[in-house]
């Protein structure tokens, strides 16, 4: 049950800046969160999170415009 259903165990971490919210965006951008994770993760747990979710976002729009290209080559070339 841990490993699934963290929330309904109570064991859920609430994602929330406990260092000053404006240093740790400013440290977020700076990728703090993946040179100081030790100290990152625990203290600016939200903004590394939301930099972590920005980083997603980014690579999955990147991919997505892959598969437009490739789509439109391979129509242009009516293969589909």
């Amino acid at each position: 049950m841990p490993d699934n259903c963290r929330k309904s165990c109570r064991l859920c971490v609430e994602c929330e800046n406990i260092h000053n919210t404006l240093e740790c965006d400013n440290w977020a951008l700076s990728n703090e969160c993946s040179l100081n994770p030790n100290w990152m993760n625990p203290n600016c747990r939200k903004s590394c999170s939301a930099r972590e979710m920005a980083a997603v976002e980014t690579e999955v729009i990147s991919v997505f415009f892959v598969v437009v290209d490739v789509f439109i080559l391979l129509n242009s070339h009516n293969i589909v």
